[in-house]
C-alpha cells in the first residue's frame, strides 16, 4: 500500500484554517477553478481546475471525493480520488487530515493519504502536498479569506 505523512505549520487560526479546506469560496483561493462542496458524512466534492492544453486551448482536471468523517476544526477524513460524482471511490486514495491548534494562534495540519497509485512515488506525493500547502499559506499571507 502506498501511503505518505506530510506536516504543515499555518500562520492562521485552526477555524480559518478547517473553513478553508470545506468552503468552495475559499478552496478557489488555494488554486482550484471551481469548487463544490456537500460538507456533510457522506457528502461530496469536485474540484475542477483549468490548465493550458499545450496546443492553445485548455484542458480541465476534476477531482472527486467523498467525506467520511468530519470533526469541526480537528479532523477530516475523505477518498480523494477521480471515480466520478456516482462512483462508490472505494479503490479512491484515503486522505486524513488532522488539525492541532497551536498556542500561538497557528495550526498544524498533518495529511495522511493512503492508497495513491503506486506509479507515483512518496516523493511526487509530498511534493503535490506541498504545492498544496503552499498555495494555502498564499491565502492566509495575503489574507484573501476574509
Amino acid at each position: 500500500m502506498t501511503s505518505v505523512t506530510v506536516t504543515h505549520r499555518f500562520n492562521a487560526s485552526v477555524e480559518r484554517v478547517f473553513d478553508a479546506w470545506l468552503n468552495p469560496e475559499k478552496v478557489v483561493l488555494w488554486g482550484v477553478t471551481r469548487a463544490r462542496i456537500d460538507a456533510r458524512i457522506g457528502g461530496r466534492f469536485v474540484f475542477e481546475t483549468d490548465y493550458p492544453d499545450g496546443q492553445g486551448g485548455t484542458a480541465t482536471a476534476i477531482l472527486h471525493g467523498k467525506f467520511f468523517e468530519i470533526v469541526p476544526n480537528r479532523k477530516l477524513v475523505m477518498s480523494w480520488g477521480d471515480n466520478g460524482p456516482d462512483g462508490d471511490n472505494s479503490n479512491a486514495p484515503m486522505v486524513t487530515a488532522l488539525f492541532q491548534p497551536e498556542p500561538d494562534s497557528g495550526t498544524t495540519v498533518t495529511v495522511t493519504e493512503e492508497n495513491f497509485d503506486p506509479a507515483v512515488s512518496d516523493a511526487d506525493a509530498e511534493a503535490a502536498w506541498a504545492t498544496v500547502f503552499d498555495a494555502l499559506d498564499d491565502v492566509f499571507t495575503n489574507r484573501q479569506d476574509q
